[in-house]
């Protein structure tokens, strides 16, 4: 087994962040897609800004449970209201 240096291994656990991240961001627009169709670009833009994998979760559920797309829609937007949205690229 090579020897990580620990510059290596905080990169290593940012990229499976990254991809927990995206993955949890793509599993949402697919789940509004398949139950709502018409999913806006802005909506999946704002879920792409999203980066606290908690509140992806969360999203994730409600994106499930949301009677309507435009109820989900006010949740996001809820959300970036609060500041909980990424801004700019890190």
């Amino acid at each position: 087994m090579p020897y990580i240096t620990s510059v290596e291994r905080i990169g290593i656990e940012k990229g499976l962040q990254q991809g927990k991240i995206m993955n949890a961001q793509n599993n949402i627009v697919q789940i509004l897609e398949v139950r709502f169709e018409d999913v806006t670009q802005e909506l999946k833009q704002m879920i792409e800004k999203l980066d606290d994998l908690e509140l992806l979760g969360e999203l994730l559920t409600q994106a499930v449970k949301s009677p309507s797309l435009e109820a989900f829609e006010s949740v996001v937007s809820q959300n970036a209201a609060e500041g909980k949205l990424v801004t700019e690229e890190e």
